[in-house]
């Protein structure tokens, strides 16, 4: 995919831009010109997408059973930070990431990088208590679940935005993941760029 020429659909450079405009406040609605388009924090464009980036590494490699290697931090041996984020050698590593968030360290699925720490077997029952209220017992309708409706006219400020309502699929668990491993520091909160 990095092989491929920049301006190429399938490339490395076009897939990344389809992911930044998505967030970028690049287009704006039809109806409302001053209000962007915004569906970047919302999981299913991210289902969306790494589906039909999968479907383009199969078909660029050749192999229909292809997947793309994905972290399971819902089972008790996914908890565990894998390895790869403390390896130097590969691009997840960040050296300036908070200490406690580095390989052999349990993910906390609801961290704000203050807590006291935990025992594992502590962690573990914990991230299970978050994944439960997260998912089942604070999803129990679709709007909890999914989030509100996108509706034109709907800015980045309204209360009505589905990044802003009440949403249980990428509120905690899923935005913790995604900090812990791409943004966050020594200094908790300071980012210094993305995966």
């Amino acid at each position: 995919m990095k092989k491929l020429s920049p301006s190429h659909s399938w490339s490395f450079t076009q897939q990344a831009n389809i992911h930044c405009v998505n967030c970028a406040d690049t287009y704006a609605q039809p109806s409302h010109p001053t209000l962007p388009i915004h569906v970047h924090a919302s999981w299913l464009f991210h289902l969306c997408y790494l589906y039909f980036y999968e479907r383009i590494l199969r078909k660029l490699i050749g192999d229909d059973s292809f997947v793309l290697p994905f972290w399971n931090w819902d089972s008790p041996d996914g908890m565990i930070i894998p390895p790869a984020f403390a390896d130097p050698s590969l691009t997840l590593y960040n050296s300036l990431r908070n200490k406690l968030l580095q390989p052999p360290n349990i993910t906390d699925l609801d961290s704000n990088g203050t807590e006291a720490m935990l025992t594992f077997d502590g962690y573990i029952a914990h991230n299970y208590w978050v994944m439960y209220c997260n998912i089942v017992s604070g999803a129990r309708t679709a709007k909890l679940f999914y989030g509100s409706p996108y509706w034109p006219g709907t800015g980045l400020s309204s209360a009505q935005a589905p990044w802003r309502a009440a949403r249980t699929m990428r509120s905690t668990c899923g935005s913790t993941v995604t900090s812990l491993v791409s943004w966050l520091t020594r200094e908790w909160g300071s980012g210094v760029g993305g995966l």
